[in-house]
């Protein structure tokens, strides 16, 4: 009897190792097939969406700050530790959203690129989702329908372009942001985008700015250096314009 509980024991042992082996088989598996899955582009729009989540982080990590200092005061307001509280919770939901999004097989080929008004979307994203993360940044835009400019794009395409120039222009503590599109011509559209912050720094060339690394709000160097590298994706050029009373400018133009 003892013998059979100890054959049974061992039989036991051997079926919890084989499930943790197939487990783990399963899990490699899953792994190798999403590495599959992107190529090198792809790489490249898996770093974008580290740094975006880089940016969330670091809103969550600015109002747990402020909330910390609101809870220290003697007469702390409700009112404002509920808007800090419901700050963390947006930014936080939209880093498990973007990490449950990037890691999920084939899921970037279902973000592929079609034909989409410009404007509209910009219009749209600018009024629905960026309330979100731009605080007390001011954004207006044009949504002017004889503006209308096809383009094909995939949505995060624009999306990288607007909330890194809507964070650099945080940064740098504007106040008011200004969009402002012009369509020269049927297979012309101009985007002008400024704000009223710091402007660039006295000691970055206007050339440089789009560089890897090299950046004027004390950030990573990367938000600017993306923007460029999707305009181009795009067939669009970017340029910038420091040169001005207040603030920066960016002109993007984009041609069919």
């Amino acid at each position: 009897k003892l013998e059979r509980e100890r054959e049974r024991e061992k039989k036991e042992e051997i079926g919890k190792k084989f499930k943790k082996v197939g487990l783990e088989i399963e899990k490699k598996e899953e792994e190798s097939k999403f590495l599959r899955s992107i190529t090198s582009w792809e790489f490249d729009e898996v770093i974008s969406y580290l740094h975006d989540i880089g940016i969330y982080s670091d809103t969550i990590e600015k109002n747990a700050e402020r909330l910390l200092r609101e809870l220290a005061k003697k007469n702390s307001s409700q009112k404002e530790i509920c808007e800090y509280v419901e700050e963390i919770l947006k930014e936080n939901k939209k880093i498990t959203s973007l990490s449950r999004y990037v890691t999920k097989p084939d899921i970037l080929g279902k973000s592929r690129e079609g034909l989409k008004d410009v404007v509209s979307f910009m219009s749209k994203y600018i009024s629905e989702i960026t309330p979100i993360f731009r605080g007390k940044l001011k954004i207006k835009i044009e949504d002017d329908s004889a503006k209308r400019f096809n383009l094909k794009f995939r949505p995060i395409q624009m999306m990288t372009i607007l909330d890194n120039l809507i964070n650099n222009s945080k940064k740098a503590k504007a106040k008011n942001m200004e969009i402002i599109v012009n369509k020269s011509s049927e297979n012309k559209l101009s985007i002008l985008i400024r704000d009223d912050g710091e402007g660039l720094n006295e000691n970055i060339k206007e050339q440089d700015i789009f560089n890897k690394g090299v950046t004027s709000t004390k950030g990573s160097g990367l938000g600017l250096f993306h923007v460029k590298k999707t305009v181009e994706e795009l067939g669009g050029e970017i340029n910038i314009n420091s040169k001005v009373n207040k603030g920066i400018e960016f002109l993007i133009n984009f041609k069919k």
